[in-house]
C-alpha cells in the first residue's frame, strides 16, 4: 500500500517516521534525498530538501542608447543558481544618473534563461509606463517566475523619448 507523507518544499532535515517491514518499494519525490545513509526498517529517516543559492551580479551595459528607442536594454543582472531550483517572488531595483523623467517613457523588466537580450523569447516581469521619480525604488510583486539551476538573466529594458537629451546617463 503506498504511503504519502507531505513534507515542506523547503528547508533541510525535515523528519518522518517510517514504520515498514521491507522498506525496497519506498520512492522519493525526484527533488528529495536521503539524508541518512540508507533506508532502514522501521526507522527514521531524514529527509532533505536542497535549499537553492542564488548569486548575483551586474552585468554592466556601458553603450550609448538612441532617444526615441523603445527596448534598449539598460542593465542585465546575471542569476547564478546552485543546489536547486528557485522562485523568483519579487524585484526590487533602481534607475540611477543624470536622465530627467521626460528622457524614458517606459521601463520593462523580463526574465530569460540565456543572452544577449532577445524581446521575443523573454518572459516580461513587469513594466512601468509612469516612471517614478529619478533615483526611486521600482518593486514588482506578486511574481512567481522559475529559476532553474544554471545561468539565467534579468534584463532591465527602457523606451527612450524622441527628446531625450544626449549625454545624460541612466
Amino acid at each position: 500500500f503506498p504511503v504519502t507523507i507531505g513534507l515542506p518544499a523547503t528547508g533541510n532535515n525535515n523528519t518522518f517516521t517510517l514504520d515498514l517491514v521491507n522498506s525496497s518499494n519506498v520512492v522519493l519525490a525526484s527533488n528529495a534525498t536521503i539524508v541518512s545513509s540508507s533506508i532502514q526498517n522501521a526507522g527514521v529517516q531524514t529527509i532533505g530538501i536542497p535549499t537553492p543559492v542564488i548569486g548575483a551580479s551586474l552585468q554592466s551595459t556601458s553603450a550609448n542608447v538612441t532617444a526615441g528607442g523603445n527596448g534598449q536594454v539598460l542593465e542585465s543582472i546575471l542569476l547564478n543558481v546552485t543546489n536547486a531550483n528557485a522562485v523568483l517572488n519579487a524585484l526590487e531595483f533602481s534607475l540611477e544618473g543624470t536622465y530627467n523623467l521626460s528622457d524614458l517613457s517606459a521601463v520593462r523588466i523580463y526574465y530569460q534563461t540565456s543572452a544577449p537580450f532577445n524581446a521575443s523569447t523573454a518572459t516580461l516581469l513587469g513594466q512601468f509606463t509612469n516612471v517614478p521619480s529619478i533615483n526611486s525604488i521600482f518593486n514588482i510583486n506578486g511574481l512567481s517566475q522559475s529559476v532553474p539551476v544554471g545561468s539565467s538573466y534579468i534584463f532591465i529594458v527602457g523606451d527612450l523619448t524622441c527628446n531625450a537629451t544626449i549625454g545624460r546617463t541612466i
